[in-house]
């Protein structure tokens, strides 16, 4: 190995002198070169790449749901920052019909306007005393969620996730000043980890009323991004409370059936073949497939030739076969991005 990295070192260094001597080398002959000294660093890493690397639970906190979220920070091929955090979300009824709105805010970002002790009484009629509360929980001995979540992640860094003792109320009892249940951080941390050691990027959003969308790629010690995925989990309100469905939008394929019009499914059973023949007759691709369009797309061109038209759908007079609505797949797309630097 050292002797590949000498030899690629000299060649390197002679290119150089040739092209001070007026033997010109090429952009793509210098960027090669570079790429592979690049690539040989990177062979005895840990991690392939630097970045972001996150794991993600869906759940349901008071009948609505929410999104649980935990990063790891890759440099220089060391753990450097872990970072929790949940995108909850409102229940809005209208007579009879129930959806979910996400919020704007993370509990991270709320700070503490989450107020997870209304008992302090600091907040009257929608406004917080924010320095009144900070007062409470420092005579009471308690910490915001943002501030537990900060001492959890500190603590997983100082001393490393398996460090973290857990009891039969998914509580930590070694890390001081937390009380929250941890568990579910916890095991999306060394999750995160194992992605970021697979070279997994993921991002992931809120949408709609209760779907959570998601994109996912691979990226390597080139720091080259390849095989995008997007997907979708949905869910419904039933019982009082929403619930998820057991599928993701790619998990169901064809059983997600987009286009019913076709009748090709009949109580309950997919003719696949049929819906599949129907789909080419009638120039139709189901979800999967156009999102797959979509992934494509971007991984040729970027954000560049995706047009949202003012129904929220995709132009697909330049992204072709996408009649879908970007229901923040671009986001999430453009975030994978964000996370490799």
């Amino acid at each position: 190995m050292c002797k590949k990295i000498i030899i690629l070192i000299v060649l390197l260094i002679g290119l150089v002198l040739l092209n001070g001597c007026g033997d010109k080398i090429t952009k793509e002959e210098y960027d090669e070169i570079i790429a592979e000294l690049e690539a040989l660093k990177g062979l005895n890493r840990t991690f392939p790449a630097d970045g972001y690397f996150t794991a993600f639970q869906p759940s349901v906190s008071s009948g609505a749901p929410e999104i649980i979220t935990v990063s790891v920070r890759i440099k220089n091929d060391a753990i450097v920052e872990f970072f929790i955090d949940t995108l909850q979300s409102t229940k809005i009824v209208e007579g009879e019909t129930v959806s979910f709105k996400f919020n704007w805010k993370t509990k991270k970002q709320l700070g503490y306007e989450y107020y997870m002790f209304p008992q302090s009484g600091k907040m009257v009629n929608g406004e917080l005393d924010v320095e009144g509360y900070k007062q409470w929980l420092s005579e009471n001995n308690k910490k915001e969620w943002f501030e537990q979540a900060n001492l959890l992640e500190q603590f997983m860094l100082r001393e490393g996730i398996d460090k973290v003792t857990i009891d039969e109320n998914n509580k930590a009892t070694n890390v001081s000043g937390v009380t929250i249940a941890v568990k579910t951080y916890v095991d999306l941390a060394k999750k995160a980890v194992e992605m970021a050691k697979a070279g997994k990027l993921l991002a992931v959003s809120g949408y709609g009323s209760g779907d959570i969308v998601w994109a996912t790629a691979d990226i390597n010690r080139f720091k080259t991004i390849s095989n995008y995925k997007l997907d979708t989990l949905q869910g419904k309100y039933q019982n009082g409370t929403f619930v998820y469905n057991e599928k993701s939008k790619q998990e169901l394929g064809y059983e997600y059936y987009m286009f019913p019009q076709s009748g090709k499914k009949v109580e309950g059973v997919l003719d696949v073949e049929g819906y599949k023949e129907w789909l080419r007759a009638n120039n139709k691709k189901e979800w999967f497939e156009q999102a797959d369009l979509i992934c494509h797309e971007f991984a040729k061109n970027g954000s560049y030739n995706f047009v949202i038209k003012s129904d929220g759908k995709i132009d697909n007079a330049l992204v072709s076969g996408v009649t879908i609505g970007d229901n923040n797949y671009l986001k999430v797309l453009n975030q994978l991005l964000a996370n490799a630097k």
